[in-house]
């Protein structure tokens, strides 16, 4: 049975995202895909902390995988954690002013693959 702590990205998972990558890139050949690899989480905060007990350690390294995906499948690649950390309120999650940097990022990263 699944625990409802987060669970540590393990080699499989980055397999299947790698399979299921390349499979769409052949699919979708002339569409360019991005992959974003999400902020550093920190130590949790407040009424989610015991779900994501020691989600920040199990997430070390979790850039850098989503990377060599990307690197694997030809895919572009984004790495939020660049540009925004995660909430100062639950230390998870991105707060508003968070998802407008995000946003505005991520448009700016986009708007060249689809000129």
């Amino acid at each position: 049975m699944r625990s409802s702590n987060a669970q540590t990205p393990n080699k499989h998972s980055v397999t299947l995202a790698a399979a299921l990558l390349l499979a769409a890139s052949s699919v979708f050949a002339e569409s360019p895909i991005l992959l974003v690899a999400p902020p550093e989480i920190q130590k949790a905060k407040g009424n989610i902390a015991p779900k994501f007990e020691g989600a920040e350690e199990k997430a070390v390294g979790l850039s850098a995988a989503i990377a060599a995906v990307a690197e694997e499948c030809r895919c572009h690649f984004f790495d939020a954690g660049l540009v925004t950390s995660t909430s100062r309120v639950d230390g998870v999650h991105l707060d508003e002013d968070q998802h407008d940097e995000l946003g505005l990022a991520l448009a700016k990263a986009i708007q060249p693959l689809v000129s």
